[in-house]
């Protein structure tokens, strides 16, 4: 079962965390309070799905083999320090409406009964 993380500011990771090893920055999360705990230990080669909500467009989806983590600084306009997940795609992005991604199997973990966002980030 793969990992599944809420991009829910709709952050382009790769343009703000800049890899030397060709693994592409796919996610971030807090370096302290509730984010902290989420998505610990990651193995390499575990699956993780990326939902992004780009402004007027579908909701796209794009499952990443996750390689390994760094603590970076935050991008610009924030302050701190975030963990930042790095990996390579599997496969093409995946763009639908909210409605047919709560009805899928494949992403339906991400909504609730009613068909909206679970709030947490990170969604195993």
């Amino acid at each position: 079962m793969p990992i599944l993380l809420n991009n829910c500011r709709d952050r382009p990771h790769s343009t703000y965390y800049l890899s030397t090893d060709g693994h592409i920055a796919f996610y971030d999360l807090d370096t302290e309070g509730h984010q902290a705990k989420q998505a610990v230990g990651l193995a390499p080669g575990t699956m993780c799905v990326v939902v992004s909500k780009p402004e007027g467009r579908p909701l796209q989806f794009q499952t990443y083999r996750f390689e390994r983590e760094e603590v970076r600084e935050a991008p610009p306009g924030e302050s701190g320090r975030l963990r930042v997940f790095f990996g390579s795609p599997v496969g093409e992005p995946v763009e639908m409406t909210q409605e047919q991604a709560a009805k899928s199997g494949a992403y339906a973990g991400f909504f609730n009964v009613l068909g909206h966002f679970k709030r947490a980030p990170v969604i195993s």
